[in-house]
């Protein structure tokens, strides 16, 4: 009978994340598309770049973006393989986390146990998305193995460029890893830097720069407040470690304790980096998966677990997800991240395209979509995440960073703006109420001066079901119509 349930809790759990990654299929992130633009030039020989000429990083996993660029070089789609492989990475690191119970967690229950892992949200809200979370969460769980066998890996070798914090978690892991075998094993720890070292030395001399642009975009203002921010991101993840590490203390556990320093210094990281402002926990995703395999299904630790549990089901999967997927839905696109952005987006670029030549320059905040479904346009990127001069000579954190001055001495041929208000033919500007570096940029004399609006716009539904508008702002000189 024991077998019986054991045999059957693999099965359950096979099926139930088959169903959730079918569910969660949709699911296309605007931050993605900026990658897909970046592997598409650089297969197309320009170089990686989001404009052709300017070398900016402004992606955060060079990992990826190769990954990508190979496919795409090879004949594959690039949304369509990036999508493809996150959902690939996402079965594989359950995999791992049932791999990770086997040293120390119940290995009777493993299988149940990655069910509960399974149903962490945002491994399948993220994982086809086009990003690199599932493949940085199966990296960091492989290097979590790797410490625990006692082994060199692929896997932590390319932890080092699978995000933009990698240099410094490979630094950890070397931490853990002396700790784990009581050697410093240097032979070992040039092998797994090697690829960071040929990435850095390629950023040097490419892109002139030590860090990522990504890096100076997001990092700034208060480093107080952005480590509280980011500290209230990881309050439920943390109080896990905790109370696995209680438990680690108790049992005297070698391995636990090793596997524990990693994954705290890795929840420093993120807390220093003032978490996220997306949904689904984002970047806790490697975090939360490896957390499963301390749950103890055994009567003296059940009070430990229950409240270990509370706090990780604080992740799982909606309850409303789970009855539509048991009627055969799929994520609806009001659930998405930026809602029906996409959608919107391919009808506002077949305006463009009917308006405007090939080369035109166009300014917007959204860096994703629009761009990729207008390879042969040059961009501004409002946030500078793909602009040099924003990123390092504007002061504040990530979002909080316009010089609306410096993109209008790039005179734009377009603008492309965001409002919650609907616009009506009498209003100009005052309803731009999206994010404050366009409401700036709107309030210039000079744009007054030399654009006007494009009488149509365009509405979308944001996630969660409240509208939004795009509206463009063409130069006076140019033509625009509907």
């Amino acid at each position: 009978m024991r077998d019986f349930l054991y045999t059957y809790s693999w099965g359950f759990w096979l099926l139930l994340h088959i169903c959730l990654s079918w569910y969660y299929a949709p699911h296309v992130s605007d931050d993605a598309f900026i990658f897909f633009r970046y592997a598409e030039n650089w297969s197309d020989g320009l170089g990686p770049v989001w404009n052709q000429g300017e070398r900016v990083e402004g992606y955060s996993s060079p990992l990826w973006l190769l990954i990508l660029a190979l496919g795409h070089q090879v004949g594959l789609p690039v949304p369509s393989s990036a999508k493809i492989l996150g959902i690939g990475f996402g079965f594989a690191v359950v995999l791992l986390v049932g791999r990770l119970v086997k040293h120390v967690g119940c290995q009777e229950h493993r299988g149940w146990l990655m069910c509960g892992a399974s149903l962490t949200a945002g491994l399948h809200y993220w994982s086809p998305t086009g990003l690199e979370t599932s493949m940085y969460a199966f990296l960091w769980c492989a290097s979590l193995l790797a410490l625990v066998e006692n082994r060199w890996t692929w896997a932590v070798a390319l932890l080092g460029v699978a995000r933009p914090e990698g240099p410094f978690v490979l630094f950890f892991w070397f931490l853990a890893d002396a700790v784990a075998s009581n050697r410093i094993q240097w032979k070992r720890y040039v092998l797994v830097l090697l690829p960071t070292f040929c990435w850095l030395l390629f950023r040097w001399f490419y892109y002139g720069e030590v860090l990522p642009n990504t890096y100076y975009a997001k990092v700034g203002g208060d480093p107080w407040v952005r480590f509280t921010v980011g500290f209230q991101y990881i309050f439920w993840p943390f109080v896990c470690w905790l109370l696995i590490a209680a438990l680690a203390i108790v049992e005297r556990s070698k391995i636990s304790s090793v596997l524990l320093l990693f994954i705290g210094l890795q929840l420093f990281v993120v807390s220093f980096g003032g978490g996220d402002w997306m949904t689904n926990g984002r970047m806790l995703i490697a975090i939360l998966l490896p957390l499963w395999a301390w749950v103890r299904i055994t009567p003296w630790q059940a009070s430990t677990s229950v409240v270990l549990l509370f706090c990780l089901t604080k992740f799982w999967v909606p309850w409303g997800a789970v009855s539509a997927l048991a009627n055969g839905n799929q994520l609806r696109t009001l659930a998405f991240q930026e809602g029906q952005l996409y959608k919107a987006s391919k009808v506002v670029s077949k305006a463009i395209r009917k308006n405007l030549p090939p080369n035109s320059t166009i300014a917007l905040n959204h860096a994703g979509f629009l761009p990729y479904l207008l390879p042969d346009y040059r961009f501004i990127d409002l946030t500078g995440l793909n602009d040099k001069h924003i990123a390092h000579e504007v002061s504040g954190g990530l979002h909080q960073k316009y010089d609306s001055k410096y993109v209008l001495s790039r005179e734009p041929d377009l603008i492309v703006f965001n409002s919650h208000t609907k616009p009506s033919a009498r209003m100009r500007t005052h309803y731009l109420d999206y994010w404050e570096g366009e409401t700036n940029l709107a309030r210039q004399s000079l744009f007054l001066q030399n654009y006007a609006r494009v009488a149509k716009s365009w509405e979308r539904q944001r996630h969660g079901g409240d509208s939004a508008y795009i509206i463009l702002y063409i130069r006076k000189r140019i033509g625009f119509s509907q």
